[in-house]
């Protein structure tokens, strides 16, 4: 797997260096990343049960690997409302509607709903 803007390791536990991310949530990525003028960092990629346990995440986080052997979701660093509003934009226009607007990061993810309920995420 090669990506123009990101390498699989930004997307490993760090606990663990666990790194199961499902390579189409990174093609959009990187597709969104060519279409706004910031780095895109990853806060938080694949997580392992006791990573997500110390970080306080939801017991069937999309960050987790599931039933199909992938995590679906990814935390991106977001600096300021002018990068929060672009990345949003874009994260929609790519077909990505499972979305969390945290303080200082953006969680985007392209789990299946079902499996992985989630109330703040805001779904476009």
């Amino acid at each position: 797997m090669s990506w123009k803007h990101f390498k699989l390791e930004e997307f490993s536990c760090p606990d663990c260096g666990l790194s199961a991310i499902d390579p189409a949530l990174v093609d959009i990525l990187d597709a969104v990343r060519d279409e706004i003028p910031y780095v895109m960092a990853i806060d938080s990629g694949t997580r392992c049960a006791q990573h997500n346990a110390n970080v306080g995440g939801k017991p069937k986080s999309a960050h987790m690997v599931m039933a199909d052997g992938k995590s679906h979701a990814a935390d991106i660093a977001c600096a300021d409302n002018h990068m929060r509003f672009l990345l949003i934009k874009k994260l929609i226009e790519h077909g990505i509607t499972r979305i969390e607007d945290g303080v200082d990061w953006i969680h985007a993810d392209n789990a299946d709903d079902a499996d992985h309920p989630q109330e703040e995420i805001f779904h476009a």
